[in-house]
């Protein structure tokens, strides 16, 4: 199954000091802002492999390559690379797959002075002589680097508009809405405040996408808080994020490719860390 790159929805990330214990013999605790991705593993709920994620990244802890190795049964095997290449005022994110070893697409993120995309523009390649804008988007965030606004325009199309309201630097809601459908759609979350989410854009060093929420996601509702997802979770010792259980179905604030792989509607999610 390929995966969109234009599944970048929203991400769950998390800011976070640890202090240092009074008692310097003892054990220090984990520095959750440290703790970068190494793997996901995704599975379905028979422990079938579907996807296995191993992220890569540089001196300075930006994401460069996530190489991903998509499992089909019987035929085999698909491998997608993942590159990430940094300038002044852009990135550069290409994907290539093992099939032929080319690039099929690309994003390019415009970032503002803050190192933050302003906007992006997805690339598909039909062949290596030809290519296509899919996807066109453009961000807006408050002063606290968070997402508060996107728009999404398809070639030809009329834009979509995602707007983002925060509570407690969680995602509180997320509003859809379409001029061309003349719709609008809502969905509201609520988190576990219990801990730290270490799953989010700074574990995967992609903090040009901006902040995500504080704690983990539990569950994700529409506007007649009909249930779309619940997320349950497993932590390791250190009281990061280790196991995900998603039940249900997508969500805007709970699909992120980078650290959330979404294959179907029931899946685990296995992460171990550098």
């Amino acid at each position: 199954m390929k995966i969109n790159l234009f599944n970048l929805s929203i991400i769950i990330i998390v800011i976070f000091s640890s202090c240092k214990k009074e008692n310097d013999n003892q054990q220090q605790p984990i520095n959750l802002l440290a703790s970068h991705i190494k793997s996901v593993t995704v599975s379905d709920t028979s422990g079938r492999v579907l996807l296995i994620n191993t992220y890569y990244y540089d001196t300075g802890n930006r994401l460069i390559t996530i190489s991903d190795t998509l499992y089909s049964y019987p035929s085999g095997t698909t491998i997608f690379n993942y590159t990430f290449e940094y300038y002044t005022s852009i990135v550069i994110l290409k994907r290539t797959n093992s099939i032929d070893n080319q690039i099929d697409e690309k994003i390019i993120y415009n970032l503002n002075s803050s190192g933050l995309a302003t906007s992006s523009v997805m690339i598909d390649f039909i062949n290596s002589n030809d290519s296509t804008i899919q996807v066109t988007d453009t961000y807006q965030y408050n002063s606290d680097g968070y997402l508060i606004t996107r728009i999404s325009s398809l070639p030809g199309g009329a834009p979509v508009t995602a707007s983002f309201r925060y509570l407690n630097k969680n995602i509180e809601s997320i509003t859809v809405s379409s001029t061309s459908a003349n719709s609008k759609q809502k969905e509201i979350y609520s988190y576990s405040t219990d801990h730290i989410n270490t799953i989010g854009n700074l574990n995967c060093g992609v903090l040009f996408l901006g902040n995500s929420s504080y704690n983990p996601m539990i569950k994700a509702m529409d506007s007649t808080n009909y249930e779309l997802a619940n997320y349950n979770y497993n932590y390791d010792m250190n009281k990061r994020i280790s196991r995900l259980v998603i039940n249900g179905n997508s969500s805007q604030a709970g699909s992120n490719w980078i650290s959330m792989p979404y294959l179907m509607s029931h899946e685990i999610l296995t992460y171990t860390y550098y």
